[in-house]
Order: C-alpha cells, then sequence, then structure tokens
C-alpha cells in the first residue's frame, strides 16, 4: 500500500526548476534512499514533503489525503538532519522525550518509552548524560531515538551519517537497516554516499538537476544504470561511444564483446572494472597505478589507444606500475546504455 505519493512536484526559485515535475511513491514499511550530486535537489524534496519548503506545482499526497494545507506539526512525519540539532540544553532522555511532551504525553507515560527507545537504538540507561558528553555516533543514535518517539507514520533521514567517520557510518547502517526492518518503519532518507543509499535502501532513487534519472532496487540500479550520468555517479568510469552490431561493440579499445540481446546502434558503452581481465593475448596496456583494496587490487591501465582503463584483479600475481599487460573483456560485465537527452 502506497503512503507516499508525490504528484509532479516542483519547487522553483525564481526561473531555476530546483525540483522538476517529480513522481515517487513510496510503499508502507519500504525504506526508499534519493541519491545525487550537491544541487540535485535531494534534500528540497525532503522539506517539501515534511511541509518546509512550499511547492510550486504538484501535489504531495500522505496515507491518500493531500497535504497542501497540513501544517509541519500535523503531518505525522519524523526528521533527523545531518547535524542532529539536538538540544545542548537538556540531557539525552529529554531530547528524546520532546516530541512526546509535544504531543501532551506525561512524563509518568513517556517515561518507560525514552528508556525503551534509548534501549532499541543501543544506548541503554543513557537518560542522564549531556549531550556535550556524547561521541558523533552516539549523538546520531539520540537523534534517531527522538525522531522515532511519536511514532511516525514516515521517518525522513537527511544525510543521517554524513558527519561521521567511515567505519562508524558503515556499521551504524547495518544497525539502521535491521531497526527499520524490526519496527516496519516507513523510511525515506537522502544522501550522497552512494555505499550507504545501496546497503540501506529497498529501492534507490537518483536524482539529477532537480528531476529523477533511475529509480530500482540497488541491484537493478548497480547492474543496469539507465545512462552514462547515472554509471558516472555510481563511480564507473570506463564509459565510451560505441557502435553495437552482431555481438560485439566497436569501441575506442577495439572490439568489445556485448551481452546477448543488447541493443544496437549508437550507444555508450559501460565496462565494470571487474570485466577488465588480464589476459594472455587482447588489447595491450601499460600499468600506471594500482591499489590495494583489501580483497583485490585497482588497475589503471594506459591502452595504446583510446581512454584510460580501469581493471581490477587478485592479490597474487598484480603486475606492478609500468608493466606491460593484456586485457580482454568479459561480456557480463558490459552494459550498454541508452543514447539521447539525459544520458550523459
Amino acid at each position: 500500500m502506497t503512503l507516499l505519493r508525490l504528484e509532479g512536484v516542483t519547487v522553483r526559485f525564481g526561473e531555476r526548476a530546483v525540483v522538476d515535475a517529480v513522481d515517487l511513491e513510496v510503499a508502507e514499511h519500504e525504506t526508499v534512499c534519493v541519491l545525487g550530486p550537491s544541487g540535485s535537489g535531494k534534500s528540497t524534496l525532503l522539506r517539501v514533503v515534511a511541509g518546509l519548503q512550499p511547492v510550486s506545482g504538484g501535489r504531495v499526497l500522505l496515507g491518500g489525503a493531500d497535504q497542501a494545507a497540513v501544517p509541519v506539526h500535523r503531518r505525522g512525519v519524523g526528521l533527523m538532519f545531518q547535524d542532529h540539532q539536538l538540544f545542548p540544553h537538556r540531557d539525552v532522555g529529554g531530547n528524546v522525550a520532546f516530541g512526546l511532551r509535544m504531543r501532551g504525553s506525561s512524563k509518568a507515560a513517556y517515561g518507560a518509552q525514552v528508556a525503551e527507545l534509548l534501549e532499541l537504538v543501543g544506548l541503554p540507561g543513557a537518560q542522564g548524560r549531556a549531550v556535550a558528553s556524547l561521541s558523533g555516533g552516539e549523538q546520531q543514535r539520540v537523534a534517531l531515538a527522538r525522531a522515532l518517539a511519536p511514532s511516525p507514520r514516515l521517518l525522513m533521514l537527511d544525510e543521517p551519517l554524513g558527519q561521521l567517520d567511515r567505519g562508524l557510518r558503515e556499521r551504524l547502517v547495518v544497525e539502521l537497516q535491521g531497526l527499520f526492518s524490526r519496527l516496519g518503519t516507513t523510511v525515506l532518507a537522502v544522501t550522497h554516499d552512494q555505499g550507504e543509499a545501496f546497503a540501506l535502501a529497498d529501492r534507490v532513487v537518483v536524482m539529477r538537476d532537480g528531476r529523477i534519472a533511475q529509480a530500482g532496487t540497488p541491484l537493478e540500479v548497480w547492474q543496469r544504470p539507465a545512462s552514462e550520468f547515472v554509471a558516472r555517479f555510481l563511480g564507473f568510469e570506463n564509459v565510451v561511444p560505441a557502435t553495437v552490431s552482431a555481438g560485439a561493440a566497436a569501441t575506442p579499445w577495439g572490439k568489445v564483446p556485448v551481452p546477448a540481446g543488447a541493443a544496437e546502434g549508437e550507444r555508450q558503452l559501460l565496462i565494470r572494472p571487474a570485466g577488465v581481465l588480464l589476459a594472455e593475448e587482447g588489447l595491450r596496456c601499460e600499468v600506471l597505478s594500482r591499489t590495494f583494496r583489501g580483497t583485490h587490487v585497482a588497475l589503471l591501465l594506459r591502452p595504446g589507444a583510446g581512454p584510460v582503463l580501469e581493471a581490477e584483479c587478485e592479490l597474487a600475481g598484480a603486475p606492478a606500475v609500468g608493466d606491460r599487460v593484456s586485457v580482454a573483456f568479459a561480456p557480463g560485465e558490459v552494459v550498454v546504455l541508452p543514447t539521447g537527452p539525459g544520458s550523459a
């Protein structure tokens, strides 16, 4: 069942459309992450749903009801910002209880709920701690507990882990995913971090210039980027123009096999680094750099013709910088991208 529906939502600042005729649905108990570079409109979209940003056109519906005349505090949504925005003059318990107090709950009624929420987010017994004494990760947990306290029908997260170090972000993403699953929470989150989005979301929405460039499950978006823009945003650099016919593509790197049934004609071709294989024979390249990535070595190769290539290989036998190698291409790691407006 759809909880949130955006119909042609547009936000203009002067002549510029920051959000441009966006249609989006979020089902109950679904976690949707909106990805995009700075200025793509993702945070503005979140503010529209919360009621903090008026629309220039279109409708926001929650539970089928148009929210045009519904003030922020009556929408039943929770919003957690990147900087947490905790109250420094209140202790942890006071911060978590704030939403419950605004709803009119008595101290006796919300005391047990605050304790339960802190237990849920991994901070048992922290009610009396000062906000200033908390680490960044602990403040993030308190902000999450505060957002969850009024039992919002939709929880919205704005770059929730953006200020945390990488190791802590990776741990908390796993915890958040499990927590939302247990609670059945409906979540709309925005982030610029694709790893965070792909780990957390049931569905990923990639935005560009105020519009949705692609939407799908993390696996769908990763395996089949809808355009050159999406491919490059995901970090893939092996993208070149190509002419596809008879199961192969003519590229600056020579003939590259493509998956069966690939669209023919003038296209863009993506070759994932895992599909650039060291071989006995093939395209001759010089190794420009090698980077240890834990489970594999990332190589940057300069071929005799065409742009540089990103490749991956196993740790054992990885070539050294300056070595000459031959590479072949695995069709299973090749994606034929569409061309035309919005593809670049």
